[in-house]
C-alpha cells in the first residue's frame, strides 16, 4: 500500500465509524450493473448483438 491508499482506508474508515456514509441515497439498493459506463457505446451495442 503506498500512502495515499492508507490515507483512503483510513478517512472512509473514519467516515464509517462517524455515521458520515449512513442514510445516504439508494442505500441499500441493488446496483444497476446491466450497462459498462466505461465502454463506448457503439461497442456496447456491438456487444448485445454478438
Amino acid at each position: 500500500m503506498n500512502w495515499a491508499d492508507i490515507i483512503a482506508e483510513r478517512r472512509a474508515a473514519d467516515a464509517a465509524a462517524n455515521g458520515t456514509l449512513s442514510n445516504l441515497p439508494g442505500e441499500g439498493a441493488p446496483l444497476d450493473l446491466s450497462e459498462d459506463l466505461l465502454v463506448p457505446p457503439d461497442v456496447r451495442a456491438l456487444l448485445r448483438t454478438l
